[in-house]
């Protein structure tokens, strides 16, 4: 069996490699149709692009593609969670903004501004909310000591990973639609010889996900994700403090 997984992290794996191997699924799912799969050239194929690394590249992609999604995000939500939500203006947590915000100020290697030094200097005070969450984060790296933030971090690039990958798996998803009606096609005219089984399933299988991936990824779902985890990150800062 190939461990398509091999050397990549919890985070890797979910937040990365998933979004291209969801990507690839209808080109695998056309292969086997065409029984490409059952090709002992095909499986060496295989094997030999995992070796020189495809996992890695796939995942490099996917997150080169992810982080310029999120710098258009970032603008419209002005600002990520984790800053956002340390300002003194945000008051969307009532007295849970102000626990955090006292618990992510002693960690801040530079004191918190005070509402008229925010206001005068809003970059310099992002800055240091900046700071104090990156400080957080590296707090909270442990994987097996904070799960609940590695989970929420994971799920956040996953989302964000699969609206950056969008465009590249609409492509893919709707070419194999495309070449699946072609073969399907041939067999029905006795071009080429493919039994009903052979192809229904893989068919049916390539064309939801074509739909999948033109409806699932969204904004909404990110920007869902990336508050979740600002609040599981600042609970994480909370109760160590205890």
């Amino acid at each position: 069996m190939i461990r398509f997984a091999t050397g990549l992290d919890v985070y890797e794996q979910r937040a990365r490699l998933i979004p291209g191997l969801v990507a690839g699924l209808p080109l695998a799912l056309l292969s086997a149709e065409l029984g490409f799969s059952n090709s002992p050239l095909y499986s060496l194929l295989m094997s030999v692009l995992v070796a020189v690394g495809i996992p890695f590249i796939v995942t490099s992609w996917v997150r080169f593609r992810g982080l310029a999604v999120q710098e258009a995000l970032i603008t419209q939500w002005k600002g990520m969670p984790t800053i956002r939500w340390l300002r003194l203006n945000d008051n969307s947590f009532g007295s849970r903004h102000a626990v955090w915000r006292d618990a992510m100020n002693r960690l801040s290697k530079k004191p918190f501004p005070d509402k008229l030094t925010e206001a005068a200097d809003p970059v310099e005070a992002d800055q240091t909310y900046d700071s104090a969450g990156a400080i957080a984060r590296e707090l909270t790296r442990d994987s097996k000591l904070h799960p609940l933030v590695l989970m929420e971090n994971a799920n956040y690039g996953l989302e964000r990973n699969l609206v950056g990958f969008q465009a590249i798996g609409v492509a893919i998803s709707w070419f194999c639609v495309a070449a699946d009606l072609a073969v399907v096609g041939l067999a029905a005219f006795g071009k080429l010889s493919l039994p009903p089984t052979a192809w229904i399933a893989p068919t049916i299988l390539i064309v939801l996900l074509a739909f999948w991936w033109a409806r699932y990824p969204s904004e909404r779902r990110v920007r869902d994700a990336g508050e979740r985890y600002a609040e599981r990150l600042f609970d994480t800062i909370v109760a160590m403090e205890k």
